[in-house]
């Protein structure tokens, strides 16, 4: 099989890898073993995203279905679809929210049912990431621009460049007082 998409659980402990044949595995660390196997996800999986509290677990695969488990009851995922384009997965800091971002898209679902919050529709976004307040979403855009959204209204809060000129992905960190700072990972 080959292993496409790797997520550490928030405790370090496990392991989640997703390839091309429709299971998520999960693996002890310390030991090696192989402790849960999830199935339900169809087709070859992108990305893989751990609830905060990692009892949940969430997959993107390339038939732009969303799976989401419930580990302690894993045999009914549920499953949405995602926007074309979308490659990247990641759970608000309370685990309640579900953003789902990518080449033209930017959406918000609530992880209790799986119904849409949000679609950003305009949005193009490289790597979404939550502020820690869990209100806002900040991500770079293929114009190279950084903007900071309202995942449930869309309010636009910050737009700004990053210092350095044209980037292809950057990471974003942010201080307690919502102060971001931009490193490029790579520029042009």
């Amino acid at each position: 099989v080959i292993i496409r998409s790797t997520a550490w659980a928030p405790d370090g402990k496990r392991l989640a890898t997703g390839g091309d044949d429709d299971k998520i595995r999960i693996w002890h660390t310390e030991t090696g073993e192989l402790s849960q196997t999830l199935r339900g996800s169809k087709g070859s999986t992108k990305q893989i995203a751990w609830s905060p509290h990692g009892n949940l677990l969430s997959s993107l695969s390339d038939n732009k279905k969303i799976s989401l488990w419930e580990l302690a009851q894993p045999d009914h995922p549920v499953q949405f679809e995602s926007r074309e384009g979308t490659h990247w997965l990641e759970f608000s800091p309370d685990g309640s929210v579900l953003l789902a971002g990518g080449t033209n898209a930017v959406a918000t679902f609530n992880v209790s049912n799986g119904k849409e919050i949000r679609d950003h529709k305009g949005y193009h976004s490289i790597q979404p990431r939550w502020l820690p307040t869990a209100r806002r979403v900040g991500y770079l855009t293929h114009e190279n621009i950084y903007r900071e959204v309202d995942y449930r209204f869309g309010t636009v809060f910050t737009t700004r460049r990053p210092p350095l000129g044209r980037c292809d992905e950057i990471h974003a960190s942010y201080s307690a007082d919502m102060v971001v700072s931009m490193m490029p990972a790579f520029v042009l």
